[in-house]
């Protein structure tokens, strides 16, 4: 009977430390890595709309640069 309670006592350490990881990885997973992914994509976002804005601002600036000019040219 002891021999019994052993092996099932030694069994179910061995099952402690796999769910003891997975708990580790998800918990790593949503407290680090989530995180810092949003965070990336946001910093993404909006240095791509930055860009984006300022692009289209120096295409109208060198528009109005370009319309100036041949202004000046024709008069």
């Amino acid at each position: 009977m002891k021999q019994i309670w052993k092996s099932h006592r030694l069994s179910g350490n061995k099952r402690q430390p796999a769910q003891l990881k997975w708990s580790m990885t998800i918990l790593m997973l949503m407290c680090w890595l989530l995180p810092l992914a949003i965070l990336t994509m946001a910093i993404l976002y909006y240095v791509s709309n930055r860009f984006s804005v300022q692009m289209q601002d120096n295409i109208e600036k060198s528009m109005d640069t370009a319309v100036e000019i041949c202004e000046m040219r024709v008069a």
